[in-house]
């Protein structure tokens, strides 16, 4: 039979402890990825996702990054910034001014 597979918070914890110089020359090969998804980002900042939310509206968490198409994660860096000081974060005055697209469905064809 297969071991039971770990969780990708799991290999990403084991990757981090790896990084931190834990000794084992095995786990160091392990990569921690460059953006986080949703699931990974609550379990890791133990915040709920209204909360999340919230505190990227009001300026006080790392804003995501559009991945293509409906995919988006957050980077490490920025997570790592927070992290770091979690209560005197501010996200940067740049992060927001990224073009505003439309609310809701695309339209299949322009109304004239």
């Amino acid at each position: 039979m297969h071991a039971p597979m770990s969780s990708r918070a799991e290999r990403e914890a084991s990757a981090e402890i790896a990084l931190r110089g834990s000794g084992n020359a095995e786990q160091a090969t392990l990569t921690i990825p460059a953006y986080f998804r949703l699931r990974d980002v609550l379990h890791l900042t133990s915040l709920t996702r209204p909360t999340l939310y919230r505190r990227i509206a009001a300026g006080r968490f790392p804003p995501p990054v559009h991945l293509g198409g409906r995919a988006c994660g957050w980077s490490r860096i920025a997570l790592q910034a927070w992290i770091a000081d979690p209560e005197n974060y501010r996200a940067p005055p740049d992060c927001h001014s990224e073009v505003k697209r439309p609310r809701g469905r695309p339209r299949k064809y322009v109304l004239t």
